[in-house]
């Protein structure tokens, strides 16, 4: 290499899309996108890798509405950061993304 370094930006706007295509192409095979599903293909991709969970996690769901505690648990169960967390952080990101109006 010459001395240049290669630097990388990583932006939540690029999973908006992939998600709603998600969304949609569930749609048309009537059926409803896995929030846990999308976690997995999102938490693959190269382009999210700097990303952390939470904010990854929030993304899914406000872009898909979703807020079936059931649904939101099997979704953490696929997060590395959630795994490591005490029993209060948990309770705390459950309710952060299931309540919308939570703060």
């Amino acid at each position: 290499m010459n001395g240049q370094h290669n630097t990388q930006f990583q932006d939540l706007g690029w999973a908006i899309p992939k998600i709603q295509k998600k969304i949609q192409g569930n749609k048309k095979r009537g059926m409803k996108a896995s929030i846990s599903g999308i976690f997995k293909m999102l938490r693959s991709q190269p382009h999210l890798s700097l990303i952390g969970d939470y904010p990854l996690l929030w993304v899914i769901m406000n872009e898909t509405k979703e807020t079936n505690k059931i649904k939101i648990k099997n979704a953490l169960k696929y997060s590395d950061e959630y795994k490591h967390l005490s029993k209060r952080e948990k309770m705390w990101w459950m309710r952060s993304l299931s309540d919308p109006a939570y703060k």
